[in-house]
């Protein structure tokens, strides 16, 4: 077998060409009647907005004509000038229609009305120029001369107008194309239940927009824009100000139940009564049981964070002690999912009951928990709620997870839910995280178990990440309570057995978070695309630790960790072997990344996009990628509704991959032999394009000949710049042991 190779060198960076005059697509075209159209729009939202209004500004949306990429989001329209910009003032983001035949972008912008009122008379203006001047339409040769002409150029100072620029108008005929028209939204009617209820941001704090509307909150009730509030709050607020709700949610999270056989014959454990040095795994679930404690509980810090005036049955200790017990001991009860990753020590807080519970409670105490627990790298959820989550936004649960994995750099784990008796059928949360590693649950002959339910989140991201085994039917898991051994099966089950994997990967090989869910999608990949990605995400990871940290002797696995500092981040220095004329192999690659993300943006949730492009150099000097995208050249045409689906831009994990098969042949080697990488970075925001973000990828090369190519891959990369080192399984173990010796001084 060939381990896992660690390539480390610097990529180079270019900022990227800047963006010409404002253009309309082929055979476009912007009529005195489209403008109009828009106008008025603004106008009627104008009117539409409460005089006696408790912000300064407007929250004016703004509906596209379709889903838009971000250089054909407006501009000029609602521009307030210099650091006031419309990207600046985008409050959210929603789709209409996303799996009809016409989806489109919704936008939620918060301007003055001074703002508005502007753009309304430089759209009055508009409609001056083109009927007057253009024969009532513009279209894209028109718009091509506007900005090329001489003679035009010199006409616009003296007949066209006198308040519009050649490249303000420009762009407002832009703007048009792409906008079907301006409203005013406001929210759903009052809920029966608490509500945790997110509101727009503007000038003003949450706390202070609800005291002076009365409705008096317990500081203890905020959570960043979010507050909880019940039900009579609510009714007050949407009857007050219901412009100001961004989105809201019921608060109650009834958890999806584990699913229980009968008592299970325990097998002999060759646990040690005491840990030593063992690495840590955090559990955030219901209560560890200590009042009849496990046999494995000398290796559990348990820790109950619920209020002590709570009486807790049994009930509520069983399904965190049984996920705990596999954290620390799989292998004992369980010899078919030995993953030969060793046993765990566990640092196990409760947070909440078997049954309904707070989610905001449970949110509280994750923010806490993890803030005073940093010396943790990941983290166990495997509560989830029965109520599947909106296809417009994130749920707050999975935001707070987004959160702080970014914040602290860890890695959660999350189980996938379970469908209970016919019940919702979508993932419910925290499942929508983006960052986190969402798990579903597979039965021994790898078909999804009857109870996953499915993605994807947010109309396109894909999750769950991957798929592992959860127990089914007659061939459940064995896990441990205070009663005994018990069998069960469930996503809350399938998650902590990929929780092991991830903490070996992070403590005992030394990866970072990035590279090591890059690792475990990578290996879950394999050569064939996964059946039902909704409800397998990328596949299902191996058993074995080794299977992932080793490949077949025909293949080379390497992975490398970077910074996007730049718009192109890339490296062209991959010798992929050649044989004769060709390269004889085939590849995938997985990037991941931890962006900062964003709730109030809706739909349009993470700030930061990398894009990833990896394969031979063509004679053009660009990289001949895996998977065809041109997304960021100049002679790009793919729009945004298909980059979203097919493409996974703005998401956080990018998968490119050739298949193999039994036709699959050597191609072609050109003037230059080497492969490059390239790593596109964008932001949402013109005042983030320079923030950088961090990256792991993970690539895989098959030889199609069945020669083994390694040593040769190395000796090229090291002659190359990079510095290469194998990860060897045992090496990584004995680093990871002489870390943890405790070392004495003598005074």
């Amino acid at each position: 077998m060939n381990s896992l190779i660690r390539l480390t060198g610097d990529f180079q960076t270019s900022k990227g060409s800047r963006p010409g005059p404002a253009t309309l697509p082929a055979k476009a075209a912007v009529n005195v009647e489209k403008i109009e159209s828009i106008r008025r729009s603004l106008e009627t939202a104008l009117d539409k907005w409460p005089k006696d209004a408790i912000v300064q500004g407007i929250l004016i949306s703004v509906e596209y004509r379709q889903i838009v990429a971000k250089s054909n989001r407006i501009r000029e329209m609602l521009n307030g000038g210099k650091d006031h910009e419309p990207e600046l003032s985008i409050r959210g983001a929603r789709y209409i229609d996303f799996y009809g035949n016409h989806p489109r972008h919704v936008m939620t912008h918060y301007v003055p009305k001074s703002t508005v009122l502007a753009t309304i008379e430089r759209l009055r203006e508009c409609e001056r120029i083109v009927a007057n001047h253009f024969d009532g339409v513009m279209h894209a040769g028109k718009m091509v001369n506007l900005s090329k002409n001489e003679k035009l150029r010199q006409k616009w100072d003296t007949v066209f107008s006198n308040t519009l620029t050649r490249s303000c108008f420009a762009q407002l005929m832009r703007d048009c194309y792409y906008v079907n028209e301006f409203r005013i939204e406001t929210a759903p009617a009052a809920k029966s239940n608490n509500s945790i209820v997110t509101l727009f941001e503007t000038e003003r704090s949450p706390q202070d927009v609800l005291e002076e509307l009365h409705i008096h909150v317990s500081p203890a009730n905020f959570l960043e824009n979010s507050a909880l509030l019940d039900e009579a709050q609510y009714r007050t607020l949407i009857e007050r100000a219901p412009y100001l709700v961004a989105m809201s949610v019921v608060d109650m999270s009834d958890y999806t139940p584990m699913n229980e056989g009968g008592p299970a014959s325990p097998a002999i454990s060759r646990l040690p009564e005491y840990p030593t040095n063992e690495p840590i795994i955090g559990v955030i679930d219901t209560p560890f049981e200590e009042k009849y404690p496990p046999y494995f509980c000398n290796w559990v810090d348990a820790r109950n964070c619920l209020p002590s005036e709570i009486n807790l049955t049994p009930r509520d200790y069983r399904h965190g002690t049984c996920v705990s017990s596999l954290i620390v001991d799989v292998q004992a009860q369980n010899p078919s999912l030995d993953d030969h990753c060793g046993h765990f020590r566990v640092r196990h807080f409760g947070v909440a009951t078997a049954g309904k519970s707070s989610s905001f409670a449970v949110m509280k105490h994750i923010e806490r928990i993890v803030a005073e627990n940093q010396d943790i790298k990941v983290w166990n959820i495997s509560l989830g709620s029965k109520e599947e989550v909106a296809q417009n936004s994130i749920s707050p649960e999975a935001a707070l997870l987004d959160k702080l994995q970014q914040k602290y750099d860890v890695l959660f784990v999350v189980a996938g839910t379970n469908q209970e008796n016919g019940g919702p059928t979508y993932l419910g949360s925290p499942a929508d995280s983006i960052n986190a590693l969402v798990v579903n649950a597979v039965s021994s002959n790898n078909e999804p178990a009857s109870y996953t339910r499915r993605g994807p989140v947010l109309s396109f991201h894909h999750k769950p990440d991957l798929a592992y085994y959860g127990g089914e039917g007659n061939d459940p898991i064995t896990a441990c309570s205070g009663t005994g051994a018990q069998s069960v099966s469930g996503t809350s089950f399938a998650a902590p057995l990929i929780a092991r994997k991830a903490a070996y990967l992070i403590y005992k090989m030394h990866l970072s978070c990035e590279l090591t869910k890059a690792l475990l999608i990578d290996s879950a990949c394999a050569w064939t695309a996964p059946k039902d990605m909704n409800r397998l995400g990328y596949g299902i990871v191996p058993v074995k630790i080794e299977q992932i940290l080793e490949t077949r002797n025909d293949e080379i696995r390497f992975m490398l960790s970077g910074m996007a500092t730049e718009r192109e981040n890339y490296n062209y220095s991959f010798p992929i072997p050649v044989s004769g004329a060709s390269h004889p192999s085939v590849a995938r690659a997985t990037l991941c990344s931890f962006p900062t993300c964003n709730r109030n943006q809706g739909v349009d949730y993470t700030n930061t996009e990398l894009d990833l492009h990896f394969g031979r150099i063509g004679n053009d000097g660009r990289i001949k990628s895996l998977q065809p995208n041109n997304q960021g050249e100049e002679d790009c045409t793919t729009d945004e509704e298909k980059a979203r689906k097919q493409l996974r831009k703005w998401d956080n994990v990018k998968h490119i991959a050739e298949p193999l098969t039994s036709r699959s042949k050597p191609r072609k080697v050109y003037a230059n032999p080497l492969w490059g990488m390239m790593i596109r970075k964008s932001s949402r925001y013109q005042s983030g394009s320079h923030e950088p973000q961090r990256f792991g990828v993970v690539v895989t090369i098959h030889n199609l000949k069945g020669e083994n190519r390694i040593d040769t891959f190395m000796r090229q990369c090291a002659a190359l710049g990079w510095i290469v080192e194998r990860v060897e399984i045992e090496n990584e173990l004995k680093i990871y042991e002489h870390s943890q010796v405790e070392v004495e001084f003598e005074w």
